[in-house]
């Protein structure tokens, strides 16, 4: 029996066609994650919110830190950026990074403050005066202990993506030599992220 034959044209066309729609599901199966403003929430009037967090470069066996303390309008009050000429622990580099938050809000005469940071892990110690039993509680600790020399001080923990200035300054501290330290300010580069226009997908 003869069999109909399709012509090139036709096959293509079809070949086409069901690629339209196998990428059309996979789009419906595996949509893009939206997007979202990073939005920082200013601390309640009369009290300074201080973000901090901690990095670290393997490649230049160094840790870092970025501190910013904002007041209840959102405007910056000071901001740091610190190296340490040794590769931490990423616990120890965020326990090092609260200790010199608090000292540097104590230095500016600053003793009702808010604490925020991403480390779950260190916030939730934090909140619940919890040791542990190594050598990251002793870093811990010290923050406990600076913290008894504040008035009124409470814990935040936050997302990476809502602590966008303080990763900022820590990543951008890995280039500078021990120190910087701006005052109502950040870096020219950091302006930016300071205005809450930087986007991340969530």
């Amino acid at each position: 029996m003869h069999q109909p034959s399709c012509s090139p044209h036709l096959l293509a066309t079809s070949a086409k066609e069901r690629l339209a729609e196998f990428i059309s599901a996979q789009l419906a199966h595996n949509p893009s994650p939206p997007w979202r403003i990073v939005r920082w929430q200013p601390p309640p009037q009369g009290m300074i919110k201080i973000n901090f967090d901690g990095s670290t470069s393997a490649k230049d066996q160094a840790s870092s830190i970025g501190v910013v303390l904002r007041d209840e309008n959102g405007s910056v009050l000071a901001s740091l950026a610190q190296q340490l000429p040794q590769l931490y622990t990423p616990l120890i580099i965020e326990a090092k990074a609260a200790l010199r938050a608090l000292q540097f809000a104590a230095e500016l005469g600053f003793n009702q403050v808010i604490l925020e940071g991403d480390c779950q892990v260190l916030i939730k110690a934090l909140k619940e005066d919890s040791m542990f039993l190594c050598i990251d509680g002793l870093f811990i600790e010290d923050v406990l202990l600076d913290a008894i020399f504040f008035n009124e001080l409470h814990y935040s923990h936050v997302k990476r993506g809502d602590n966008k200035v303080a990763h900022s300054l820590a990543r951008y501290a890995l280039g500078v030599l021990n120190f910087v330290v701006w005052m109502e300010d950040v870096p020219p580069s950091l302006f930016f992220v300071v205005q809450g226009r930087d986007e991340t997908r969530i």
